[in-house]
């Protein structure tokens, strides 16, 4: 939350969106609500038809993908993205 805090909240260069991996839209917005998560949430559902899935790779969670504006992906992993939208965003 603190990366998230410092880089991104207020920075209109970068969207963070968080793909739940609950089968109803009910759990993962009680989810997101108990956990303070202040950005955007989608079901997987949702981002597989929105072509979002095509960067997910394995099984754990969370898993970071930094993607740009034309669907490049940019960095894997919560430390590259971070440091990738620090360079991007200087």
């Amino acid at each position: 939350m603190a990366a998230y805090n410092q880089r991104i909240a207020n920075n209109d260069k970068v969207e963070f969106i968080h793909v739940s991996m609950d089968n109803s839209k009910k759990d993962a917005l009680d989810w997101a609500v108990k956990a303070r998560l202040p950005w955007l949430h989608v079901l997987s559902s949702n981002a597989r038809s929105a072509g979002m899935m095509k960067f997910a790779q394995g099984e754990g969670v969370p898993q970071y993908y930094l993607i740009d504006k034309d669907g490049q992906l940019l960095a894997t992993g919560e430390g590259a993205a971070f440091a990738k939208i620090a360079e991007l965003t200087k």
